[in-house]
C-alpha cells in the first residue's frame, strides 16, 4: 500500500516473516524486518526494498535479532534495534547497510526508537529504571533524558502545524 493508503498490491514474498515496514522519505525504498517465523533470536534481520525493481538487499546478517528499522527524516539512515541476547540497544547505519554504529545502549532494553521529523532528536522506550519510559536524546546519541515517569511504549511525532 502507498503512503496514501492505495495502490495495494503483493511486491515481496520471501516465505519469511516480515514486518515492521517503512517507505523511506522519498517513496523509492521499504525497510523492513526479516526472518522466520519462530521467534528464534538468531533470525531476524534488516531488508531493503527497492519499489522500482523490486530487487530486495539485505542490510544486516550478524546472527542477532535485528529490527524495528525507520529511516532518518533526510533518507541518508536506518535506525534500528538491534537484540544482543540480553537486552536490545538503538543502532543505526547507511541507508546502503555500511557503517553501522551503536548509537545508545543503557543497562535496560531500549526500544521503539522514532526520529523527530526534522531528525534533530530520537524518542524511545526503554526499561532502564525498571519499568518502561520514554526518553529523549540527540540524533547522534548524546543528552538522553527521561521524559516520562508514568510509564512509557511506542511515542510518536506530531507534525508540525502550519500557522497563519
Amino acid at each position: 500500500t502507498r503512503p496514501t493508503g492505495q495502490d495495494t498490491e503483493l511486491v515481496f514474498s520471501n516465505r519469511q516473516r516480515n514486518s515492521h515496514a517503512r517507505y523511506s522519505p522519498d517513496g523509492r525504498y521499504i525497510v523492513f524486518t526479516t526472518g522466520t517465523a519462530s521467534l528464534d533470536a538468531s533470525t531476524w534481520e534488516i531488508a531493503l526494498l527497492d519499489t522500482e525493481t523490486n530487487e530486495v538487499r539485505m542490510l544486516t546478517n550478524n546472527n542477532v535479532r535485528d529490527g524495528s528499522p525507520v529511516f532518518s527524516p533526510d533518507g541518508e539512515q536506518i535506525m534500528y534495534i538491534s537484540f544482543n541476547g540480553t537486552n536490545n540497544a538503538i543502532f543505526v547505519m547507511d541507508v546502503d547497510g555500511t557503517n553501522a554504529r551503536l548509537l545508545y545502549d543503557s543497562a535496560g532494553s531500549d526500544w521503539a526508537a522514532n526520529y523527530s521529523p526534522d531528525g534533530e532528536f530520537i524518542v524511545f522506550s526503554s526499561n532502564v529504571t525498571g519499568d518502561d519510559q520514554l526518553f529523549l536524546m540527540q540524533a547522534d546519541g548524546s543528552n538522553v533524558q527521561q521524559i516520562t515517569s508514568t510509564g512509557g511504549g511506542y511515542a510518536s511525532w506530531i507534525p508540525p502545524r502550519e500557522t497563519d
